[in-house]
């Protein structure tokens, strides 16, 4: 149920779905679109929706808010009959730290304790699917703490996303200039454990330096740098010589 959650919404971003106030999967008219937006928002989304035509995906967007956007395919595939906000999707997991985030995880913003936007972690590399805003659409973007302030497990795919937690394998030390398939691995650990908001893209530069010398120096090893066996098994990696 989880990939088949997750790849509706990949379809979402693929086919340029627009953020429309209280959308839930209505094909795009200016009548719709007039009838939910007004003043700036109204011209911004127009205006995407004038953009996405002329790339000719008028017949394949679809309109949502935040929340609409996963509301949509859980009522449709009934995991819940019945409708929620943002604040409401938030009630309905358990409250992770972010080094907890795995791929099916909900990330929220909020204010006062209240959540105002949501989001989707889709993959191992902690992007975020979310219906973004009028101007942007639907989007596909490496999550952020700057941007997300509270995390849930929603309880409808936690025995999945428990099940699906990687275990990543290293065999050679890695340091500043390394690149591959392990620096990306090296990545997500270092995301996961030590609250770092790395790029996933296989490059060790000087921020993925910086995250694995915060981590050695919290765990009290060697701060050199290099992510050698104990490095790589402090962070939860398999280290096979």
């Amino acid at each position: 149920m989880l990939n088949d959650f997750i790849n509706y919404l990949q379809k979402q971003v693929d086919n340029h779905s627009m953020y429309v106030w209280g959308g839930q999967g209505e094909k795009p008219t200016e009548k719709f679109i007039r009838a939910r937006e007004s003043g700036v928002n109204l011209v911004k989304a127009l205006a995407f929706w004038n953009k996405a035509r002329k790339l000719g995906f008028g017949n394949k967007m679809r309109c949502f808010d935040c929340s609409g956007l996963g509301m949509y395919w859980l009522m449709a595939n009934n995991v819940y009959s019945y409708d929620m906000t943002a604040n409401g999707m938030m009630s309905k997991g358990t409250m992770l730290k972010k080094s907890e985030l795995r791929r099916g995880d909900w990330v929220f913003r909020t204010k006062n304790g209240v959540a105002k936007h949501i989001g989707y972690i889709v993959d191992d590399d902690l992007n975020v699917i979310e219906a973004k805003g009028r101007a942007y659409g639907v989007t596909k973007t490496i999550f952020s703490s700057a941007d997300w302030d509270s995390y849930r497990r929603p309880a409808c795919f936690a025995s999945e996303i428990k099940a699906q937690n990687a275990v990543y394998t290293f065999s050679r030390l890695l340091r500043k200039y390394s690149t591959g398939e392990d620096v990306k691995a090296l990545q997500r650990l270092l995301n996961r454990s030590n609250n770092a908001d790395l790029a996933v893209d296989g490059q060790f530069g000087s921020k993925t330096l910086k995250a694995v010398k915060q981590f050695q120096k919290i765990k009290k090893l060697k701060v050199d740098g290099i992510a050698g066996e104990k490095t790589i098994t402090a962070l939860g990696g398999n280290w096979v010589k």
